[in-house]
Protein backbone atom coordinates (compact mmCIF):
# COMPACT_ATOMS: atom_id res chain seq x y z
CA UNK A 1 0.00 0.00 0.00
CA UNK A 2 1.25 3.61 -0.82
CA UNK A 3 2.06 5.90 1.75
CA UNK A 4 0.69 9.18 2.21
CA UNK A 5 4.26 10.65 1.70
CA UNK A 6 5.06 8.41 -1.10
CA UNK A 7 1.82 9.15 -2.63
CA UNK A 8 2.85 12.88 -2.25
CA UNK A 9 5.70 12.64 -3.90
CA UNK A 10 4.26 10.51 -7.12
CA UNK A 11 1.64 13.25 -7.40
CA UNK A 12 4.08 16.37 -7.21
CA UNK A 13 6.52 14.23 -9.75
CA UNK A 14 3.20 13.78 -11.98
CA UNK A 15 2.27 17.47 -11.24
CA UNK A 16 3.74 18.76 -14.62
CA UNK A 17 2.83 15.67 -16.37
CA UNK A 18 -0.59 16.02 -15.76
CA UNK A 19 -0.52 19.85 -16.62
CA UNK A 20 0.16 18.91 -20.00
CA UNK A 21 -3.60 17.40 -20.63
CA UNK A 22 -5.88 19.55 -22.28
CA UNK A 23 -9.06 17.38 -21.37
CA UNK A 24 -7.79 14.33 -19.87
CA UNK A 25 -11.04 13.17 -17.54
CA UNK A 26 -10.56 13.56 -13.77
CA UNK A 27 -12.28 10.57 -13.22
CA UNK A 28 -10.09 7.36 -12.19
CA UNK A 29 -11.35 3.23 -11.30
CA UNK A 30 -10.31 2.50 -7.62
CA UNK A 31 -10.91 -0.89 -6.07
CA UNK A 32 -12.90 -1.09 -3.08
CA UNK A 33 -13.21 2.72 -2.99
CA UNK A 34 -16.86 4.36 -2.96
CA UNK A 35 -17.70 7.50 -4.68
CA UNK A 36 -16.94 9.54 -1.58
CA UNK A 37 -13.45 8.24 -1.24
CA UNK A 38 -12.55 8.44 -4.50
CA UNK A 39 -13.59 12.21 -4.07
CA UNK A 40 -11.72 13.31 -1.73
CA UNK A 41 -8.66 11.58 -3.40
CA UNK A 42 -9.34 13.60 -6.41
CA UNK A 43 -9.63 16.79 -4.13
CA UNK A 44 -6.56 16.03 -2.57
CA UNK A 45 -4.56 15.18 -5.53
CA UNK A 46 -5.59 18.40 -7.14
CA UNK A 47 -4.66 20.48 -4.29
CA UNK A 48 -0.89 18.60 -4.67
CA UNK A 49 -1.25 19.39 -8.59
CA UNK A 50 -2.45 23.08 -8.46
CA UNK A 51 0.48 23.55 -5.13
CA UNK A 52 3.48 21.86 -7.60
CA UNK A 53 2.52 23.27 -10.92
CA UNK A 54 1.60 27.28 -10.15
CA UNK A 55 4.09 29.99 -11.37
CA UNK A 56 5.26 31.71 -8.47
CA UNK A 57 4.55 35.77 -8.91
CA UNK A 58 2.28 35.69 -11.66
CA UNK A 59 -0.79 36.49 -11.72
CA UNK A 60 -3.83 33.28 -13.03
CA UNK A 61 -6.13 35.00 -15.39
CA UNK A 62 -9.71 35.39 -14.29
CA UNK A 63 -13.01 36.61 -15.79
CA UNK A 64 -12.54 39.71 -14.04
CA UNK A 65 -9.53 40.96 -15.65
CA UNK A 66 -10.65 44.71 -18.24
CA UNK A 67 -10.42 43.91 -21.53
CA UNK A 68 -7.76 46.04 -23.21
CA UNK A 69 -9.00 49.25 -25.91
CA UNK A 70 -7.31 47.81 -28.59
CA UNK A 71 -5.34 44.95 -29.54
CA UNK A 72 -1.66 44.34 -28.83
CA UNK A 73 0.26 41.68 -31.23
CA UNK A 74 3.23 42.88 -29.30
CA UNK A 75 1.25 42.46 -25.67
CA UNK A 76 0.24 39.36 -26.37
CA UNK A 77 3.70 38.27 -27.42
CA UNK A 78 5.27 39.30 -24.55
CA UNK A 79 2.83 37.90 -22.30
CA UNK A 80 3.50 34.00 -23.60
CA UNK A 81 7.50 35.29 -23.57
CA UNK A 82 7.12 36.03 -19.88
CA UNK A 83 4.71 33.05 -18.35
CA UNK A 84 6.64 30.33 -20.47
CA UNK A 85 10.35 31.17 -19.25
CA UNK A 86 8.59 31.52 -15.54
CA UNK A 87 6.87 28.30 -16.09
CA UNK A 88 9.88 26.31 -17.60
CA UNK A 89 12.44 28.03 -15.06
CA UNK A 90 9.61 26.86 -11.83
CA UNK A 91 8.71 23.33 -13.52
CA UNK A 92 11.68 22.26 -15.89
CA UNK A 93 9.35 20.30 -18.11
CA UNK A 94 7.06 21.05 -21.11
CA UNK A 95 3.26 21.32 -21.22
CA UNK A 96 1.13 21.89 -24.13
CA UNK A 97 -0.92 24.84 -22.37
CA UNK A 98 2.37 27.25 -21.66
CA UNK A 99 5.93 26.45 -22.68
CA UNK A 100 4.91 24.71 -26.22
CA UNK A 101 2.30 26.77 -26.93
CA UNK A 102 4.99 29.68 -26.87
CA UNK A 103 6.76 27.57 -29.23
CA UNK A 104 4.41 27.46 -31.66
CA UNK A 105 3.28 30.84 -31.82
CA UNK A 106 5.87 33.00 -31.33
CA UNK A 107 7.82 33.07 -34.15
CA UNK A 108 5.04 34.42 -35.91
CA UNK A 109 5.93 37.70 -34.10
CA UNK A 110 9.33 37.97 -34.22
CA UNK A 111 12.13 37.36 -36.71
CA UNK A 112 13.29 33.73 -36.42
CA UNK A 113 14.15 32.55 -33.21
CA UNK A 114 16.21 35.26 -32.08
CA UNK A 115 14.10 36.50 -29.08
CA UNK A 116 16.14 35.10 -26.09
CA UNK A 117 12.73 33.77 -24.27
CA UNK A 118 12.08 31.38 -26.99
CA UNK A 119 15.53 31.00 -27.09
CA UNK A 120 15.56 29.77 -23.37
CA UNK A 121 12.38 28.01 -23.59
CA UNK A 122 13.80 25.78 -27.25
CA UNK A 123 16.33 24.80 -25.40
CA UNK A 124 15.48 23.97 -22.05
CA UNK A 125 12.63 22.00 -24.09
CA UNK A 126 15.06 20.26 -25.83
CA UNK A 127 17.49 19.14 -22.90
CA UNK A 128 14.30 17.79 -21.20
CA UNK A 129 12.96 15.82 -24.40
CA UNK A 130 16.96 14.39 -24.01
CA UNK A 131 16.96 13.44 -20.65
CA UNK A 132 13.15 11.67 -21.01
CA UNK A 133 14.65 9.86 -23.96
CA UNK A 134 17.51 8.33 -22.24
CA UNK A 135 15.18 7.17 -18.81
CA UNK A 136 13.04 4.96 -18.06
CA UNK A 137 9.81 6.55 -17.19
CA UNK A 138 6.14 4.70 -18.55
CA UNK A 139 4.74 8.12 -19.48
CA UNK A 140 7.57 8.64 -21.98
CA UNK A 141 5.84 8.75 -25.19
CA UNK A 142 2.94 11.22 -23.68
CA UNK A 143 6.02 13.74 -22.38
CA UNK A 144 8.00 13.66 -26.16
CA UNK A 145 5.14 13.46 -28.64
CA UNK A 146 3.53 17.07 -27.89
CA UNK A 147 7.59 18.45 -27.37
CA UNK A 148 8.48 17.00 -30.80
CA UNK A 149 5.34 18.10 -32.57
CA UNK A 150 5.95 21.96 -30.98
CA UNK A 151 9.68 21.88 -31.85
CA UNK A 152 9.13 20.83 -35.73
CA UNK A 153 5.92 23.93 -35.67
CA UNK A 154 8.24 26.34 -34.49
CA UNK A 155 10.84 25.71 -37.00
CA UNK A 156 8.89 25.51 -39.93
CA UNK A 157 7.12 28.78 -39.03
CA UNK A 158 10.65 30.25 -38.12
CA UNK A 159 11.34 29.17 -41.69
CA UNK A 160 14.48 27.84 -41.14
CA UNK A 161 15.41 24.29 -41.78
CA UNK A 162 14.61 21.45 -39.95
CA UNK A 163 16.90 21.39 -36.54
CA UNK A 164 19.18 18.19 -36.08
CA UNK A 165 17.94 17.79 -32.51
CA UNK A 166 14.29 17.94 -33.55
CA UNK A 167 15.18 15.54 -36.65
CA UNK A 168 16.67 13.17 -33.57
CA UNK A 169 13.64 13.51 -31.46
CA UNK A 170 11.04 12.60 -34.57
CA UNK A 171 13.34 9.62 -35.63
CA UNK A 172 12.79 8.48 -32.07
CA UNK A 173 9.60 8.75 -32.50
CA UNK A 174 9.58 6.14 -35.42
CA UNK A 175 11.25 3.63 -33.46
CA UNK A 176 8.18 3.66 -30.24
CA UNK A 177 5.26 4.29 -32.45
CA UNK A 178 2.53 1.13 -31.94
CA UNK A 179 2.18 -1.17 -34.56
CA UNK A 180 -1.00 0.89 -35.43
CA UNK A 181 0.81 4.25 -36.26
CA UNK A 182 0.15 6.15 -33.00
CA UNK A 183 1.72 6.41 -29.61
CA UNK A 184 -0.10 4.86 -26.36
CA UNK A 185 0.72 4.67 -22.78
CA UNK A 186 0.37 2.93 -19.32
CA UNK A 187 1.08 4.00 -16.01
CA UNK A 188 0.68 2.16 -12.54
CA UNK A 189 0.12 5.49 -11.04
CA UNK A 190 -3.33 5.55 -9.37
CA UNK A 191 -5.22 8.19 -7.72
CA UNK A 192 -3.75 11.23 -9.69
CA UNK A 193 -5.71 13.84 -11.18
CA UNK A 194 -6.35 13.66 -15.30
CA UNK A 195 -5.17 9.89 -15.06
CA UNK A 196 -7.16 9.37 -18.22
CA UNK A 197 -4.89 10.50 -20.76
CA UNK A 198 -5.89 10.55 -24.62
CA UNK A 199 -3.02 9.03 -27.13
CA UNK A 200 -5.30 10.02 -30.03
CA UNK A 201 -4.44 13.54 -29.00
CA UNK A 202 -1.15 13.36 -27.84
CA UNK A 203 -0.19 11.58 -31.85
CA UNK A 204 -1.97 14.37 -33.43
CA UNK A 205 0.34 16.81 -32.15
CA UNK A 206 3.24 14.91 -33.96
CA UNK A 207 0.48 15.06 -36.98
CA UNK A 208 0.45 18.64 -36.88
CA UNK A 209 3.78 19.15 -36.28
CA UNK A 210 4.68 17.20 -39.47
CA UNK A 211 3.25 19.77 -41.54
CA UNK A 212 5.50 22.23 -40.53
CA UNK A 213 8.65 19.98 -41.79
CA UNK A 214 10.29 20.44 -44.77
CA UNK A 215 9.46 18.06 -47.52
CA UNK A 216 13.64 16.87 -46.94
CA UNK A 217 12.89 15.31 -43.23
CA UNK A 218 10.28 12.87 -45.20
CA UNK A 219 12.26 11.35 -47.83
CA UNK A 220 13.80 8.29 -46.38
CA UNK A 221 11.86 4.99 -46.20
CA UNK A 222 12.20 4.44 -42.51
CA UNK A 223 10.57 8.21 -41.41
CA UNK A 224 8.25 7.55 -44.73
CA UNK A 225 6.82 4.36 -43.25
CA UNK A 226 6.31 5.88 -39.78
CA UNK A 227 4.65 8.98 -41.04
CA UNK A 228 2.62 6.87 -43.11
CA UNK A 229 1.61 4.94 -40.24
CA UNK A 230 0.41 8.09 -38.30
CA UNK A 231 -1.19 9.64 -41.14
CA UNK A 232 -3.71 6.44 -41.24
CA UNK A 233 -4.05 5.98 -37.47
CA UNK A 234 -5.10 9.93 -37.08
CA UNK A 235 -7.41 8.88 -40.94
CA UNK A 236 -9.04 6.05 -39.29
CA UNK A 237 -9.78 7.01 -35.44
CA UNK A 238 -11.55 10.09 -36.50
CA UNK A 239 -12.18 11.74 -32.73
CA UNK A 240 -15.53 12.61 -31.77
CA UNK A 241 -15.41 15.65 -29.90
CA UNK A 242 -15.37 18.97 -31.89
CA UNK A 243 -11.87 20.42 -30.23
CA UNK A 244 -9.88 17.01 -31.80
CA UNK A 245 -11.62 17.48 -34.98
CA UNK A 246 -10.71 21.06 -35.19
CA UNK A 247 -7.22 20.47 -34.37
CA UNK A 248 -7.35 18.02 -37.21
CA UNK A 249 -8.52 20.17 -39.31
CA UNK A 250 -5.72 22.66 -39.16
CA UNK A 251 -3.24 19.72 -39.55
CA UNK A 252 -4.79 18.54 -42.68
CA UNK A 253 -4.03 21.90 -44.54
CA UNK A 254 0.01 21.19 -44.35
CA UNK A 255 -0.17 17.02 -43.34
CA UNK A 256 -1.73 15.60 -46.30
CA UNK A 257 -4.04 12.62 -46.17
CA UNK A 258 -5.09 13.20 -42.98
CA UNK A 259 -9.03 14.24 -43.88
CA UNK A 260 -11.18 13.42 -46.55
CA UNK A 261 -12.79 16.26 -48.60
CA UNK A 262 -15.91 15.00 -47.10
CA UNK A 263 -14.24 14.81 -43.60
CA UNK A 264 -13.14 18.14 -44.40
CA UNK A 265 -16.78 19.50 -45.05
CA UNK A 266 -18.33 17.38 -41.83
CA UNK A 267 -15.68 19.17 -39.51
CA UNK A 268 -15.97 22.83 -41.18
CA UNK A 269 -19.83 22.88 -40.69
CA UNK A 270 -19.95 21.13 -37.54
CA UNK A 271 -17.69 24.57 -36.73
CA UNK A 272 -19.64 26.67 -38.26
CA UNK A 273 -22.99 25.57 -36.44
CA UNK A 274 -21.01 25.88 -33.07
CA UNK A 275 -20.07 29.02 -33.46
CA UNK A 276 -22.18 32.04 -30.88
CA UNK A 277 -23.64 34.87 -32.10
CA UNK A 278 -21.31 37.25 -30.67
CA UNK A 279 -18.67 35.46 -33.33
CA UNK A 280 -16.81 33.63 -30.77
CA UNK A 281 -16.48 29.64 -29.72
CA UNK A 282 -17.24 27.91 -26.39
CA UNK A 283 -15.03 25.34 -24.94
CA UNK A 284 -17.59 23.08 -23.17
CA UNK A 285 -19.89 22.79 -26.43
CA UNK A 286 -16.82 21.66 -28.32
CA UNK A 287 -16.40 17.86 -25.70
CA UNK A 288 -17.43 16.50 -22.42
CA UNK A 289 -15.14 17.18 -19.73
CA UNK A 290 -16.23 16.66 -16.18
CA UNK A 291 -14.29 19.41 -13.92
CA UNK A 292 -12.63 17.56 -10.94
CA UNK A 293 -14.55 16.87 -7.44
CA UNK A 294 -15.14 19.31 -4.91
CA UNK A 295 -16.71 22.14 -3.47
CA UNK A 296 -14.67 24.69 -4.69
CA UNK A 297 -14.54 23.64 -8.09
CA UNK A 298 -17.09 25.55 -9.13
CA UNK A 299 -19.86 25.37 -11.35
CA UNK A 300 -20.29 22.61 -13.83
CA UNK A 301 -18.45 23.09 -17.52
CA UNK A 302 -21.51 24.91 -19.70
CA UNK A 303 -21.83 24.13 -23.44
CA UNK A 304 -23.85 27.13 -23.72
CA UNK A 305 -21.56 29.41 -21.61
CA UNK A 306 -19.53 32.44 -22.86
CA UNK A 307 -17.32 32.35 -25.99
CA UNK A 308 -13.24 32.39 -24.91
CA UNK A 309 -10.46 32.69 -26.10
CA UNK A 310 -9.63 28.83 -26.47
CA UNK A 311 -12.37 27.82 -28.87
CA UNK A 312 -12.41 31.07 -31.08
CA UNK A 313 -8.64 31.07 -31.04
CA UNK A 314 -8.56 26.97 -32.48
CA UNK A 315 -12.04 27.31 -34.30
CA UNK A 316 -10.74 30.40 -36.28
CA UNK A 317 -7.26 28.78 -37.41
CA UNK A 318 -8.83 25.76 -38.43
CA UNK A 319 -11.39 27.92 -40.76
CA UNK A 320 -8.67 29.80 -41.75
CA UNK A 321 -6.71 27.33 -43.10
CA UNK A 322 -7.56 26.96 -47.23
CA UNK A 323 -10.57 29.27 -46.25
CA UNK A 324 -14.01 28.87 -48.31
CA UNK A 325 -15.57 32.09 -50.07
CA UNK A 326 -18.62 30.74 -47.21
CA UNK A 327 -16.87 30.71 -44.29
CA UNK A 328 -15.72 34.25 -44.49
CA UNK A 329 -18.21 36.00 -42.33
CA UNK A 330 -17.52 33.22 -39.53
CA UNK A 331 -14.09 33.73 -40.02
CA UNK A 332 -14.38 37.75 -39.42
CA UNK A 333 -16.53 37.15 -36.90
CA UNK A 334 -13.90 35.39 -35.26
CA UNK A 335 -11.08 37.64 -35.62
CA UNK A 336 -13.76 40.67 -34.44
CA UNK A 337 -14.50 38.38 -31.42
CA UNK A 338 -10.39 38.05 -30.72
CA UNK A 339 -9.32 41.67 -31.49
CA UNK A 340 -12.36 42.96 -28.91
CA UNK A 341 -11.41 40.41 -26.36
CA UNK A 342 -7.75 40.42 -25.60
CA UNK A 343 -7.53 41.64 -21.53
CA UNK A 344 -4.97 43.93 -20.37
CA UNK A 345 -2.25 41.36 -19.53
CA UNK A 346 -1.95 40.26 -23.31
CA UNK A 347 -3.75 37.02 -22.76
CA UNK A 348 -7.44 35.74 -24.09
CA UNK A 349 -9.23 34.17 -20.82
CA UNK A 350 -10.43 30.83 -20.96
CA UNK A 351 -11.82 29.08 -17.81
CA UNK A 352 -10.23 25.74 -16.93
CA UNK A 353 -12.35 22.82 -17.98
CA UNK A 354 -10.80 21.09 -14.10
CA UNK A 355 -10.69 23.14 -11.20
CA UNK A 356 -11.15 26.27 -10.43
CA UNK A 357 -7.93 26.26 -8.49
CA UNK A 358 -5.89 25.55 -11.47
CA UNK A 359 -4.81 29.09 -12.66
CA UNK A 360 -6.69 28.91 -15.78
CA UNK A 361 -3.51 27.75 -17.65
CA UNK A 362 -5.78 27.08 -20.56
CA UNK A 363 -5.57 30.92 -21.18
CA UNK A 364 -1.80 31.00 -21.84
CA UNK A 365 -3.00 28.21 -25.06
CA UNK A 366 -5.59 30.26 -25.76
CA UNK A 367 -3.53 33.55 -26.62
CA UNK A 368 -0.84 31.22 -28.57
CA UNK A 369 -4.15 29.99 -30.61
CA UNK A 370 -5.58 33.54 -30.96
CA UNK A 371 -1.98 35.26 -32.10
CA UNK A 372 -1.73 32.26 -34.44
CA UNK A 373 -5.29 32.48 -35.95
CA UNK A 374 -5.23 36.69 -36.45
CA UNK A 375 -1.56 36.03 -38.19
CA UNK A 376 -2.81 33.24 -39.93
CA UNK A 377 -6.26 34.72 -41.36
CA UNK A 378 -4.34 37.76 -42.40
CA UNK A 379 -2.37 36.03 -44.72
CA UNK A 380 -5.08 33.80 -45.93
CA UNK A 381 -6.62 37.38 -46.82
CA UNK A 382 -8.52 38.34 -43.94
Amino acid sequence: MKTTSSLNDQMLRLGCISSMLLFGCAAFAGVGQDDGDMAAAADDAAAIYVDSSHVPGFAPATAAEAFRSNYSEAKAGTFLDDIALRWTEHNKCGTCHTNIAQLMARPLTIAGNTNSYVETVRYSLLAFADETRQGDDELKTFLLAPIAGALAINDGISGQTLDPQVAELLDYMWTVQDAGGGWSYTTEEELVPFLEQNPYYTSLLVGVGLGYVNDRYQQSPLRREGINRLVDFLRHNMPTNLHERAVLLWGSARTPGLLTDAARRSIRNDLLKAQNADGGWTLPAMGDWQRLNGALDGAPNDPNGPSDGYATGLATLALCQKPKASDGNAIDGGLNWLKTHQRISGRWFTRSLYSDRAHNYLSNMATAYALMAIRDCNVNGR
